[in-house]
């Protein structure tokens, strides 16, 4: 059996327990908690979820994983490099739909081959958020490691960070209004 073939089968359960007896052999105290969440990025909230064995986001694991020094699939300990940042979704998809049509595969015969659901692949291949158990999947059938799908983020522009009126409203014209008054100040 293939190491993709390998990576498939491991569960989203079994990668999530295996994640917390990890954790839980650490021993720490709530500080060192405190400090590596947020060295991780990641609330407490959300470390102790993964320290109990409950399912957390994609980014989240990747990122507790990449603080303990552990490979997000396998749970091994790692020594290569760390994610660049979040999943970027949309190259995750368009690499889901190159090599489904590379290989012939319509969505169900991909979703079979990766070990997910069909709507899965569809929302994979529109750059939807996944679990880390279906990036897992989807990075073995495409082929690279899913730390291969992170980017790093770049900084805001300076009229942006800087300018107390330059924080980000979710409206793209309105924000443009405000870089533009910006640059005019």
């Amino acid at each position: 059996m293939g190491a993709n073939a390998k990576r498939a089968r491991f569960t989203a359960k079994g990668r999530s327990e295996a994640l917390a007896r990890h954790m839980a052999g650490l021993r720490l105290d709530g500080e060192a908690e405190r400090r590596l969440a947020a060295t991780a990025g990641v609330s407490l909230r959300v470390w102790r979820r993964a320290a109990c064995a409950h399912p957390v986001a994609a980014d989240a694991h990747m990122a507790i994983c990449a603080v303990l020094f552990l490979d997000p699939v396998w749970l091994k300990a790692s020594t290569a490099p760390r994610p660049a940042g979040p999943v970027c979704w949309a190259t995750l998809g368009a690499g889901v739909r190159v090599t489904r049509e590379m290989r012939g595969h319509g969505v169900r015969e991909a979703a079979k081959a990766a070990g997910v659901s069909a709507a899965t692949i569809s929302r994979c291949e529109n750059g939807r958020v996944l679990s880390f158990d279906g990036l897992a999947r989807l990075a073995a059938y495409v082929g690279p490691h899913p730390r291969q799908y992170t980017v790093a983020i770049p900084d805001r522009p300076a009229a942006v960070r800087d300018d107390g009126r330059g924080s980000s409203t979710g409206n793209t014209h309105c924000n443009s209004l405000k870089l533009q008054e910006a640059g005019d100040a």
